[in-house]
């Protein structure tokens, strides 16, 4: 994971929500772990787990934010929300955290989300 601080992003391609109510978690906070784990883009540094919170909510959460106490009990690293944001080519978002391909971003109306990087022009 890296933190970036102030980085503009422009959207290169729509991106729409596909999870309406996502899982969230506070740092600290034990989850489930189904067990059932994506290699965004097919790359083995981008691995995404699936996780349930004790509310219900599931989603995919990355690997490095999570520390797997056995193979079904996870522990959230950080505060994490798996929110995802809905752009349009054109839109210039603030990422605030990057992670396993996708970018936590900031738009200007002030919503935030999850943004995977194949949409987007990264800063030089």
């Amino acid at each position: 994971m890296s933190e970036l601080t102030m980085a503009t992003l422009t959207i290169l391609r729509d991106y729409t929500t596909q999870y309406a109510d996502p899982i969230h978690l506070a740092a600290g906070e034990r989850f489930t772990l189904t067990g059932k784990a994506d290699r965004w883009d097919d790359r083995a540094d981008w691995v995404w787990l699936w996780g349930i919170a004790a509310d219900g909510r599931e989603g995919w959460i990355p690997a490095e934010f999570v520390e797997q106490r056995d193979p079904t009990t996870g522990v959230a690293r950080r505060d994490y929300d798996a929110r995802e944001l809905t752009v349009k080519v054109g839109d210039e978002v603030e990422s605030l955290v990057a992670a396993a391909g996708w970018h936590f971003c900031r738009a200007a109306d002030g919503r935030v989300g999850w943004v995977p990087v194949s949409h987007m022009r990264e800063p030089a």
